[in-house]
């Protein structure tokens, strides 16, 4: 929500957002993930027992070396230098695996000039790195067949395998709203590398054995060649000589739950307060009037109203009670009279 207000990330609607903010109208509601569509791991044992498997899957199925030390990276992601970091990715991307790391890069989407850059490095750097890079920017990789991790859990789907597979996630965007591969990643156990921004920062929580052992990601502040590769060698540092380190970023990343149940109240709390705003306005528009038609139209539109919602009865009927009280005053003093409110009324 402070993104929104700002000139860099604001997209021209910064000064509208900041008004909405002032008036208590911006409202940022974390977003969510389903296990419909990725299943992830049920648990760190699980994690533990299947995540070996995914990643000997992976290795095979790409044609990297088995290799169950070697760290394994994940990057999957539209050819979008501009946002998704895809040339911070391409410019480090040697020096990563002058580092033993095995590397997955998987797209679809990007522009003929993209995918011409990714294919020269790869031509380049399968021959020099045998086994270690596996680059797909044509076509996504599909399973011939659903691939059974122990009997009761199988994936069918080829990316779900990849990042159940992948030690590392990488998501060095410029900026981004949600950043879904951040929670896919944590679903899976497997430890997003990310720029510090956005969604990313919503949720990614930088790991410091100190400071914050309950971190699960790397995150990096500046979107610059220097601090992306700093972080993936942090990482790649924690993952080879201290795996009790890496094993609880994991397991912070895999027990932390995203799921909708979290969020439908936060949202169905939002969706209320427009209409509350609206219940609130004709409520003080019939308060402040003299003019009984007027008052019996908004009498009838707040009836019609909570038949419409009834989730908003109780509040219109409050609001009925208030208008209808101050309709019966305001008619007696127009007459003349001093009327007492009965407290049956008063209650309404």
């Amino acid at each position: 929500a402070l993104e929104l207000q700002s000139g860099e990330y604001g997209e021209g609607l910064s000064e509208a957002t900041r008004e909405l903010a002032k008036a208590g109208r911006l409202k940022p509601i974390p977003n969510a993930i389903s296990r419909i569509e990725f299943r992830g791991f049920s648990s760190a044992g699980e994690m533990h027992r299947l995540k070996p498997k995914a990643k000997a899957a992976t290795q095979a199925f790409l044609g990297l070396s088995r290799d169950s030390e070697a760290p394994l990276i994940y990057m999957f992601s539209r050819l979008d230098p501009w946002q998704k970091g895809t040339d911070l990715f391409l410019q480090n991307l040697e020096k990563i695996l002058q580092r033993g790391a095995q590397v997955v890069f998987i797209s679809e989407v990007g522009s003929e000039e993209e995918k011409k850059k990714f294919e020269q490095a790869q031509g380049h750097l399968e021959n020099k790195y045998p086994g270690q890079l596996s680059i797909h920017v044509r076509t996504k990789p599909s399973l011939p067949q659903a691939i059974e991790l122990e009997p009761g859990y199988t994936e069918s789907r080829a990316d779900a395998v990849f990042m159940a597979g992948s030690d590392m996630i990488l998501i060095p965007s410029r900026y981004e709203p949600f950043g879904v591969n951040l929670l896919i990643g944590f679903l899976y156990g497997t430890v997003p590398i990310a720029r510090k921004t956005g969604g990313l920062s919503e949720f990614g929580r930088h790991y410091d054995p100190v400071l914050h052992p309950d971190g699960n990601s790397i995150l990096f502040d500046d979107f610059t060649n220097e601090a992306f590769y700093e972080a993936v060698s942090n990482a790649v540092l924690i993952y080879r000589q201290n795996r009790g380190q890496w094993q609880q970023i994991m397991e912070n990343g895999v027990n932390a739950d995203f799921s909708w149940k979290n969020r439908i109240g936060d949202i169905a709390e939002y969706y209320r307060s427009g209409f509350v705003r609206e219940v609130d306005a004709l409520e003080s528009e019939a308060l402040q009037s003299q003019d009984s038609d007027k008052i019996r139209m908004i009498l009838e539109h707040l009836d019609r109203f909570k038949g419409r919602f009834p989730f908003m009865k109780d509040r219109a009927d409050q609001a009925l009670g208030a208008i209808e009280a101050h309709r019966v005053v305001s008619g007696a003093r127009l007459a003349g009279h001093d009327v007492k409110i009965p407290l049956a009324m008063e209650l309404w």
